[in-house]
């Protein structure tokens, strides 16, 4: 009866209605009277009922009880247990199988702590991002389940706004798919070792197709380099190595392989790629004879056979070949002819009509500039600097390649053209070093050309760097050769280059000053070993703020020779210096992402610290599909193929633009491939900017 009376669930509407039991005689207000003391016993008599049970308010409502009850399996309360925890303490690796039994491992509701080991789901086609509010499945870290899953489909491409109504129906993407896996390579075999497995040449075109080449990426720069470097025995796939080679600006002073000249023997299109491919690295490589006599078959013999895309620039080497022969007034008549097979490069025209005519060229120029631009401008009478570094500041990687520390350019257009060609990963620093060496000797800071000083006086600091016997000149050298490569977007491949140079200098008290200068130019360079000695030495020299001691984590995120025993130095330093504000929002989270990438054990504290901060969300992701295709292909164990695919990954600007969900996929693919040295490259790369350094710095 109480609970029918209680429970407005109930219902009597099954009952017969009953006669009222007030006469006919009572007024409606007694009735109305008596229904309203009724209603207020019946309520009584509910919360007299409710709250005779024997409960508390520290007993929450169980809503398995009776399902308990019944199988006399009754669960047993848990009792909070106290946090033992010591300042400091460090948390488990968190493994795929932790995070996936447990997501909310990670103490305070982090951003980190919310999300699964990895993006990925269990099944086919499914994607989970992390979440780094909470608001998908209430508080952080509540548990994977909370989390939706979302379809994984292709979308139809954004379509540039042309004042044109869209199309009915926009053409589908052809969908990213990772190559298969044959068996011939593991995550522990080396990097190098049957590295073109399972790609064939259609799949690597369509990876390396968008791809900014050399990439902006230092790290990932040398390791597409280093995949490269052999030739290889498919004749197609020796074409898109070689292709991809030029593109990323590399000098190739060597003939090419046979196997490239096979592929130019076809009659297909790519035949007539391989063809203009072999004549430009010929030019390069001052080998005219065998480039022009190249070029003059593939004109003469059959041009039906040339694809009009490329037969404009055919034309164009053919008239630079008949200039070179002693026939400038073949410029104008090659001019004509490129320009109605539809070459639309004026400023490469204008360069072939001023030469038959003996002037400058008219045109401004408006294109990025190629070899041919630059060996065309060589021929110009009375050439204009002012030309020749026009030529210089919108030139491709493979021109770039061609002009660093070329001998027809003046000195300080020659080390222009080696900055820009070290600042786009297209000669190593140590190419740019011997530059420095070579023009800083000749070449004096006071040039004609005011802007091009800046690069004659870091060459000229180099080498007094490099000869300076006295420790203390040697190093306000290098510090002041730092100082404008940092002005200059130059920072990286001079404090390489230099690394030489310092790992040279003994720490000496009267140099203490010089420490985190040397700190930051060996760690540039890889020499992590020396850099320690650097901050054990400066220990008793930088007391407080100024201590140097957290630079020990960074160096040991970049060094993947490190034994897994020595890691974890500098948390404790670290932790001092976040807690003195000298980490901003940004790098903290990159910070995080990045020893979670490479699993380390995290102190508690830095968690909570990116806890109260919201996890940025801009920067660059990749389109749809390219993110499970590398998470497969690096557990299939493909090195090459997960390079690409992590190169698609990251912004063409670099790790700084890249988003922290993107960079933290490829360090783990990367590393889950065998490559793990190239993964802490990468690491410490998208945290060196931004490390902190000392005050006044």
């Amino acid at each position: 009866m109480a609970v029918s009376m209680c429970s407005p669930s109930i219902s009597n509407r099954n009952k017969p209605k009953s006669k009222s039991r007030f006469p006919a005689s009572r007024s409606n207000a007694e009735r109305s009277r008596w229904h309203s003391h009724l209603s207020r016993a019946t309520l009584a008599f509910c919360l007299a009922l409710q709250f005779a049970a024997p409960a508390s308010a520290d007993d929450p409502w169980n809503p398995f009880a009776e399902r308990d009850r019944r199988t006399g399996s009754a669960r047993q309360p848990r009792t909070p247990q106290p946090d033992t925890s010591a300042p400091g303490e460090y948390l488990a690796p968190m493994t795929p199988n932790a995070r996936a039994a447990d997501p909310g491992i990670l103490p305070g509701g982090t951003p980190y702590g919310a999300s699964p080991a990895s993006p990925y789901d269990s099944r086919p086609g499914t994607y989970q991002p992390p979440d780094p509010t909470g608001r998908w499945g209430g508080a952080p870290g509540a548990g994977a389940a909370a989390t939706p899953v979302i379809e994984r489909g292709e979308l139809s491409p954004v379509m540039r706004d042309t004042g044109q109504p869209p199309p009915r129906t926009a053409p589908q993407p052809s969908p990213i798919t990772p190559p298969p896996n044959t068996g011939d390579t593991a995550p522990s075999a080396p990097a190098l070792s049957g590295a073109w497995a399972g790609l064939d040449a259609s799949t690597a075109e369509q990876l390396l197709a968008p791809l900014r080449l050399p990439p902006a990426s230092p790290a990932m720069s040398d390791l597409l380099a280093r995949f490269l470097i052999a030739p290889l025995a498919d004749p197609r796939l020796e074409l898109v190595r070689t292709a991809t080679l030029w593109r990323s600006g590399v000098a190739l002073s060597q003939p090419p392989s046979a196997n490239l000249a096979d592929a130019a023997t076809g009659s297909d299109g790519s035949a007539v790629l391989a063809t203009l491919l072999l004549t430009k690295i010929d030019l390069a490589a001052g080998r005219d004879q065998d480039a022009c006599a190249r070029i003059k078959t593939a004109v003469s013999d059959n041009p039906d056979a040339m694809p009009a895309s490329l037969r404009g620039e055919a034309v164009v080497i053919a008239g630079y070949c008949a200039i070179a022969a002693g026939k400038p007034e073949a410029g104008a008549l090659a001019a004509q002819l490129a320009r109605d097979s539809g070459d639309n490069r004026p400023f490469t025209l204008a360069l072939l009509e001023a030469i038959t005519a003996g002037g400058q060229p008219g045109v401004p120029l408006t294109h990025r500039t190629s070899l041919i631009d630059g060996l065309l401008t060589f021929r110009l009478k009375d050439l204009d600097p002012a030309i020749l570094k026009q030529v210089i500041s919108n030139a491709d990687p493979g021109l770039l390649g061609f002009l660093a520390g070329n001998s027809r350019l003046p000195g300080h257009l020659a080390l222009l053209a080696a900055e820009r060609a070290a600042t786009r990963n297209v000669i190593s620093p140590a190419r740019l070093a011997e530059i420095y060496r070579t023009k800083g000797q000749s070449t004096g800071p006071a040039t004609s050309d005011r802007d091009a000083s800046p690069a004659a006086e870091r060459a000229a600091l180099f080498v007094a760097a490099e000869r300076n016997p006295a420790q203390f000149q040697k190093t306000r050298d290098i510090r002041a050769l730092l100082d404008s490569a940092l002005r200059d977007r130059l920072y990286h491949p001079v404090a390489v280059a230099l690394t030489p140079i310092v790992a040279a200098i003994p720490p000496a008290q009267e140099i203490s000053w010089f420490s985190e200068t040397a700190i930051e130019a060996l760690a540039a360079g890889g020499d992590y070993q020396t850099a320690r000695k650097w901050v054990e030495f400066a220990r008793p020299f930088t007391q407080g703020a100024g201590n140097l001691d957290h630079w020990h984590l960074l160096l040991d995120i970049g060094d993947a020779g490190l034994p897994p025993g020595e890691r974890g130095r500098g948390f404790q330093a670290l932790e001092v210096v976040m807690a003195r504000g000298r980490f901003d929002a940004v790098a903290l989270h990159r910070l995080v992402t990045v020893l979670d990438a490479l699993d380390y054990n995290v102190p508690i504290p830095i968690w909570n610290l990116a806890s109260r901060t919201e996890q940025p969300q801009t920067g660059h992701l990749p389109e749809t599909g390219i993110l499970s295709a590398l998470k497969k292909t690096s557990e299939n164990g493909q090195p090459l193929a997960t390079t690409l695919f992590a190169l698609r990954t990251l912004a063409s600007e670099g790790t700084s633009a890249t988003h922290l969900l993107g960079l933290g996929e490829a360090i783990r693919a990367l590393k889950r491939a065998g490559l793990e040295s190239d993964a802490r490259r990468l690491a410490f790369e998208a945290l060196f900017a931004d490390w902190p350094r000392t005050v006044g710095r």
